[in-house]
């Protein structure tokens, strides 16, 4: 997203500066404030969970940025980022219990949690995306 300002009255103005958004208001004489809880529901309410979106990011983030590793080395490097990040206990955090993302979320655990059903998802990408026409 663009860098952005919005103010609420004189007193408080919200800036976002490259994806991170601050408060700047007249108790913040030292500069403007962080608010991490703020930034947090911001981006929640801007993340867009698409499990397949994301298991096909996952697999072109890895041919891009690992070029060396043979085609069972990015499957494990899927396996394991995703298992990281988007699995019960992963480091993703939903700050929005009740948002539609909830709902995707349990879809996506849903797939990682049964690994044929995401191998088949990584072959799919993994073949569209190395595909030599």
């Amino acid at each position: 997203y663009e860098d952005y300002s919005y103010e609420v009255d004189p007193a408080r103005i919200y800036h976002c500066r490259k994806g991170i958004w601050t408060l700047e208001g007249w108790e913040s004489w030292r500069g403007p404030v962080r608010s991490r809880r703020f930034s947090a529901l911001l981006a929640e309410a801007d993340r867009q969970i698409d499990p397949e979106d994301i298991i096909r990011r996952t697999v072109l983030y890895g041919l891009d940025h690992y070029p060396e590793l043979d085609k069972e080395g990015h499957w494990q490097r899927t396996l394991g980022h995703m298992h990281e990040k988007y699995a019960e206990g992963g480091y993703l955090k939903l700050w929005i219990p009740e948002s539609p993302n909830a709902g995707r979320l349990a879809a996506l655990r849903s797939i990682i949690s049964d690994e044929k059903l995401l191998r088949k998802y990584f072959e799919k990408f993994y073949l569209c995306e190395t595909k030599i026409p």
